[in-house]
């Protein structure tokens, strides 16, 4: 293996280097960081690149299924260009990605830039990318995380209930906003 360091070595310097340095770069006090929901929030501090996947996992662990992650306009500005992305297993690049199944994903966007009066767009840029803003968001981060929670568990749950053909009324509802309406003690998982 060590033969063909050329081949991994660099990739594997990155990685390191990232998790020596994720507390450092990532300015990872309790209000920059924190996992929500299996959601982990990462606030990167301007001119800071995000983590790769293996060095997210390496200090998150399996807790954290999905990442928030917002790049900052300019050092100190608190206004954030936010992606939302799945966990990458991956620990080296991979030429070509296939495409996923994102499923209701459309809702959720919609959703989102309603709230934040800021576009999002499905991102097909990676594997594990679900969606970006558009642009930079001024809008109090906490608040865009909560909704983005509330907008994950509604995916969550019609991703459960498409596996299911009792639940197809419950899933309709909630894909029109009639989920508040409905008595959730029948739902079956």
């Amino acid at each position: 293996i060590d033969s063909h360091r050329d081949l991994w070595g660099p990739f594997m310097t990155v990685v390191e280097e990232g998790i020596d340095n994720f507390d450092t770069y990532v300015n990872a006090s309790p209000d920059q960081v924190y996992v929500d929901n299996s959601i982990a929030v990462i606030r990167l501090p301007f001119g800071v690149k995000p983590p790769v996947g293996s060095v997210r996992h390496k200090k998150f662990g399996f807790a954290v299924d999905r990442y928030l992650v917002g790049e900052e306009k300019e050092e100190g500005s608190e206004i954030y260009k936010w992606t939302y992305e799945m966990i990458g297993h991956a620990w080296a690049p991979v030429i070509q990605r296939p495409k996923m199944k994102k499923p209701f994903l459309e809702k959720m966007i919609k959703t989102m830039t309603e709230f934040t009066g800021t576009e999002w767009i499905a991102d097909e840029s990676g594997l594990t990318t679900l969606m970006t803003s558009k642009d930079y968001i001024d809008m109090d981060f906490e608040d865009v995380v909560l909704k983005l929670v509330e907008c994950d568990n509604t995916l969550r749950t019609l991703e459960v209930l498409e596996r299911t053909t009792e639940n197809r009324d419950v899933r309709d509802d909630l894909l029109s906003g009639d989920a508040l309406k409905r008595d959730k003690s029948k739902v079956r998982y």
